[in-house]
């Protein structure tokens, strides 16, 4: 194990926090408001700190408090966002899309944020031409997929709510000889990964369905939950794009096209 004093060190030469998006549904605490979470080994650094507090002197967050988050050390590249504890690897903090729908509306925008913003305000302005299958799921474009979706959360549910009853451990006895129902990570996550890289080099756990909030949907890959919210389809890419697919023009009619009297 490396020292934590080692840690911090490593964290104050590198100076640098990647900003992500995530929704992982009932997971994701406080119903998934604007905020953020960071591996806590960053927590009381000068990228991650008590906002009263200087960077000489970085002072840790407390859960649930506001947080100053620095993705470089450069002038300006901070924002102050409510913290809600531990989440991703080192080197990355995860914010809601409700934390971007709100930082991409403000006058100054860290310049880590910029390009993010940009493109998800350029994805939001894509999305709304295109079929919203949350809302018009009996569209051709939206109907089997939909039914699919509603039917793999219907089946999920159960075993998520029973899971959550009765504990991850016992609930993985009882599937002892059925890996791919078998849970982790407080029940939401598959426990044997089948999530793969285009390349087989990344491997990851799946997302499962029950664990995403009524109404929304695991995305194609298994990382995020996918909704309604046009900002976080935008940040999440391919992940929910199936649940907005391009519209089919249907072709008119010689009575259709022909021109009034």
């Amino acid at each position: 194990m490396i020292p934590m004093v080692v840690i911090r060190l490593a964290l104050l030469v590198q100076g640098s926090l990647a900003p992500t998006a995530y929704d992982d549904g009932r997971s994701c605490p406080a119903e998934c408001d604007a905020h953020v979470v960071v591996h806590r080994s960053h927590n009381g650094t000068v990228l991650v700190r008590l906002p009263s507090s200087p960077a000489g002197q970085p002072a840790a967050c407390a859960t649930g408090a506001r947080c100053l988050i620095c993705f470089t050390t450069g002038p300006g590249d901070c924002v102050e966002t409510v913290y809600r504890g531990g989440g991703p690897a080192p080197g990355r903090a995860d914010f809601t899309p409700a934390f971007f729908r709100a930082a991409c509306g403000e006058v100054r925008i860290p310049p880590t944020l910029r390009p993010i913003c940009r493109s998800a305000r350029r994805g939001v302005a894509t999305l709304a031409q295109r079929r919203n299958c949350f809302v018009e799921s009996q569209a051709a474009e939206c109907r089997d997929g939909m039914a699919a979706a509603r039917a793999r959360k219907a089946a999920d549910d159960p075993r998520y709510q029973d899971c959550r009853r009765i504990g991850e451990p016992a609930f993985n006895r009882a599937h002892a000889s059925e890996h791919s129902l078998q849970r982790a990570l407080g029940c939401a996550y598959e426990k044997f990964g089948t999530g793969r890289s285009r390349n087989g080099r990344a491997t990851w756990r799946r997302l499962l369905d029950g664990a995403c909030r009524p109404g929304t949907f695991a995305g194609r890959d298994g990382l995020d939950c996918c909704s309604n919210d046009l900002w976080a389809a935008a940040l999440f890419g391919r992940e929910c794009a199936g649940y907005f697919p391009a519209r089919v023009l249907v072709p008119q009619g010689p009575e259709e096209l022909a021109s009034p009297g």
